[in-house]
């Protein structure tokens, strides 16, 4: 899965760690710990995922980045 590092960047990531899916017939669950995010050649590391922040690079530290809203859905029913 694509991951914005910078702007005009992006890393990969195990889609499975982040969101889950189904292998061999069974349900894996998403990774509630980081994930490692590689560089396009897939040659290094350059961050991780963290559940709640997003993408840290490397040489941050996680807890100086704030939590990200979780997404939400509303419907409106009728209303003006």
């Amino acid at each position: 899965m694509r991951i914005a590092v910078t702007p005009n960047d992006f890393g990969l990531a195990k889609e499975c760690a982040l969101h889950g899916c189904i292998r061999d017939g069974r349900w894996m669950q998403a990774q509630t710990k980081p994930v490692a995010v590689y560089s396009r050649d897939l040659q290094r590391v350059v961050g991780h995922w963290y559940q709640g922040k997003g993408f840290v690079p490397l040489g941050t530290n996680p807890d100086d980045i704030p939590a990200q809203p979780s997404p939400t859905t509303s419907t409106t029913l009728g209303g003006t």
